[in-house]
């Protein structure tokens, strides 16, 4: 995905690709429970090749392998925005 596109786009591009079972799947759990799991995603992004030592310079594939789970992960923080306010509405 090109993030250049504005907010806007890649908004309404990310939500095209939710399904009804995704919507079911990712509002399961607790608040902490999804904390937990952005963490442990993060941390695989993070430093799951790289070298022990010191910091090591990424490069821009390192940073392009990491855009899917990003995406994932904003597709979920949206599903679960929207479940946690329609709920306080009701």
């Amino acid at each position: 995905m090109r993030w250049s596109l504005g907010t806007a786009r890649v908004a309404a591009t990310l939500e095209k690709k939710i399904t009804a079972s995704d919507r079911a799947t990712w509002v399961q759990g607790t608040v902490e429970d999804w904390l937990l799991e952005g963490h442990k995603i993060a941390q695989q992004i993070a430093s799951g090749d790289l070298p022990s030592g010191p910091t090591p310079d990424l490069e821009q594939s390192s940073e392009d392998a990491s855009v899917p789970a990003v995406e994932i992960q904003l597709e979920k923080a949206g599903v679960r925005l929207a479940s946690i306010l329609n709920g306080g509405l009701r």
